[in-house]
Parts: structure tokens; sequence; C-alpha cells
């Protein structure tokens, strides 16, 4: 991601690339308050049922974004 960054904004790079470090690493501590709240309300054996619900929502968002992007892609 930030080799992509640098390529993409090349002179402002600098000035996202401590953005962008910070969001990658702020991932962890919001999902461990979230699995600490599904384990002590639902027990640990949901754990794996949460982490695929989340790869599902995950994979959608990602399916969606490409469908609405790919017609912009092309006027490149």
């Amino acid at each position: 991601m930030l080799a992509w960054l640098g390529e993409i904004l090349k002179e402002r790079s600098q000035i996202f690339t401590p953005i962008v470090s910070m969001v990658g690493a702020f991932g962890p501590v919001v999902t461990a308050p979230l699995v600490g709240s599904v384990v002590e309300k639902s027990g640990p054996g949901s754990i794996p049922t949460s982490v695929t619900l989340l790869a599902g929502f995950l994979f959608f968002s990602v399916v969606v974004t490409w469908w609405t992007t790919r017609h912009h892609n092309r006027s490149l």
C-alpha cells in the first residue's frame, strides 16, 4: 500500500504515509474489544462464525467497490 501511495502521490506521499500507517494499525485496536464482547456474550464457540461473517462482509464490500468503479477505470 505504501509503495502504491508513493507512486500515485509522488511529492505528497510524505504527508499521507503516517496516516496510512496509523489506519493500518488501528484495525486491531477496534477489533480486539469487539472480539471480547462477542466472547463474553456468546462464548468462545462464536468466534469462527463472527470471523466468517466479517470476511463475507469485507468480500462483499470489495465486490461492490469493484463493480461500481470498473467503468471509471476503463476511461483512464
